[in-house]
């Protein structure tokens, strides 16, 4: 977009949350469309991934605290300060843009 090579980009609400702020780029985009709210980090598996296996991980996520530094690091890069439950709900305008466009389920 910078250089004229493109029209319009998709950018995550932590890059647009910052130039918001004025720390990149100040007044250089402006937006267009935003999608609804959802989680931008998703962990998935199998359903045949036994939950013995599954539960100890999802326990793990949701114990690391902000508070201690060696969880602190993780989170920082995740742009999080602590991990939730995923929100699927918000997929569903790309869902209906998958189906729209006939992209097969391979893609």
């Amino acid at each position: 977009m910078l250089d004229d090579r493109a029209d319009a980009a998709a950018i995550g609400i932590n890059t647009w949350e910052a130039i918001g702020r004025d720390e990149l780029m100040p007044g250089a985009f402006e937006a267009f469309w935003e999608s609804p709210v959802y989680s931008h980090c998703n962990f998935t598996a199998l359903p045949t991934l036994p939950e013995e296996r599954t539960a100890p991980w999802v326990e793990h996520l949701f114990a690391m605290d902000w508070d201690n530094a060696a969880h602190r690091p993780i989170l920082e890069m995740e742009g999080l300060r602590r991990w939730v439950e995923p929100r699927m709900e918000g997929y569903q305008t790309l869902f209906d843009a998958v189906d729209e466009q006939r992209i097969g389920s391979r893609w």
